[in-house]
């Protein structure tokens, strides 16, 4: 009765384990003359439901916790970004795209201002290009 105890509590703590996408973290290198907001995805185009998602409804009233999370970077400095890297190998084309924000662009402006006027910049950047740059980004003076 014992054993069967164990095999039953085994199976049962088991059965608890949640499996966890593998994850890879992204540093990024903010090399521009200002401060920035970056926002990584896999879709090629960019869309105010996506940015909601990472920080909120309105940029404005948002900008305080965004200020805070590893997606604002100041001038010259680096930040590590979670990535998940099994949504990247699975996308249509292996890439991310980073969109960058100047800070003051969404301090003054809301999301779909900033969208529907094109005010980011955005890089693309293929799995095999991020592993050979052992997963490091460089924002260049844009």
């Amino acid at each position: 009765m014992k054993q069967f105890l164990v095999i039953l509590l085994g199976i049962s703590l088991w059965g608890c384990f949640a499996y966890d996408p593998p994850a890879q973290t992204i540093t990024i290198r903010n090399n521009t003359a200002f401060n920035i907001v970056v926002l990584i995805s896999y879709s090629d185009t960019l869309n105010v439901s996506q940015i909601e998602k990472t920080f909120g409804k309105e940029s404005v009233n948002s900008f305080k916790k965004i200020t805070s999370s590893e997606n604002y970077i100041k001038t010259n400095s680096n930040n590590d970004i979670g990535l998940l890297y099994w949504k990247m190998s699975n996308n249509y084309d292996n890439k991310i795209r980073i969109y960058i924000f100047k800070e003051e662009i969404v301090q003054d402006n809301n999301w779909e201002f900033i969208v529907a006027n094109h005010l980011y910049e955005k890089i693309s950047i293929s799995l095999n290009k991020l592993k050979s740059e052992r997963w490091h980004v460089i924002i260049p003076q844009l």
